[in-house]
């Protein structure tokens, strides 16, 4: 875990620095903002981290989504994965290469991304 709190870090002091150097100068309050979306990230990486579970995939399937704009909208699809837990409960999650249906999948604490398995190890 400490190894992506090292490189989060270094990359948000690789950003914050090149923002301020190009426009920083003429408005320091960039810095408040650039914080703030370090601060966003962050959060997501403790949840990302954080969470643990493990099932088998027994639906792979896409999904499409409308999603609007400027130029009034488009419809997005998408590749999706419904988990049947261990607990008995389903999760849907963005399909990654080599999801398929039957694969077991474990996602430890600590681990940004689950493992996949072709069977239940």
């Amino acid at each position: 875990m400490s190894k992506y709190l090292l490189w989060w870090g270094i990359i948000w002091l690789l950003i914050g620095g090149i923002v301020y150097a190009f426009v920083g100068k003429e408005t320091p309050d960039v810095i408040y903002g650039i914080a703030l979306a370090a601060f966003i990230s962050l959060v997501f990486l403790f949840k990302s981290l954080s969470e643990q579970y493990e099932g088998e995939i027994i639906e792979v399937k896409e999904e499409s989504k409308y999603v609007s704009d400027d130029d009034g909208g488009s419809v997005e699809k998408t590749i999706v994965a419904i988990i049947q837990l261990s607990n008995g409960k389903t999760k849907k999650l963005q399909a990654l290469k080599g999801y398929e249906v039957g694969n077991y999948i474990i996602k430890k604490k600590g681990e940004p991304s689950p493992k996949i398995y072709e069977k239940k190890p």
